[in-house]
């Protein structure tokens, strides 16, 4: 199982967010169509593999949440709910990730209209076998 399947799992059942996204969690791209409010992950970046043990590697990527609202005021409370459930806490599963704050920034798309806070985390995570 991978980190994005692991992160997935942990977002759709982590109820506060739940409350607030429904099932409007997406990796890369949300439909056209999606009602907001609702979270976009992506990795932006990624570091490369580091040999842990002999049987496998931890991989280091940037994975940033961006989550789109049509108030500012939303989109913050969404992301704080998202930081503060998921930062430093690891994330059941095969892939041990672990969620560490890096950055925040803070968006608005004219096309949509919709608000958006875009939050960075470091995702160390074991690579599958």
């Amino acid at each position: 199982m991978s980190y994005e399947k692991d992160i997935t799992a942990a977002i759709l059942a982590n109820t506060p967010l739940v409350r607030e996204i429904g099932d409007r969690f997406f990796w890369d791209i949300a439909d056209g169509a999606t009602a907001p409010p609702y979270i976009v992950a992506q990795t932006v970046s990624d570091d490369g593999e580091t040999p842990h043990d002999a049987r496998r590697g931890v991989s280091f990527p940037t994975v940033q949440f961006s989550t789109w609202a049509k108030t500012k005021a939303e989109a913050v409370r969404i992301s704080e709910i998202l930081r503060s459930e998921f930062e430093g806490t690891p994330i059941a599963g095969e892939s041990e990730c672990v969620l560490l704050f890096a950055n925040r920034t803070s968006n608005y798309d004219q096309t949509t209209r919709l608000f958006g806070i875009v939050l960075d985390f470091r995702a160390p995570h074991h690579l599958a076998n």
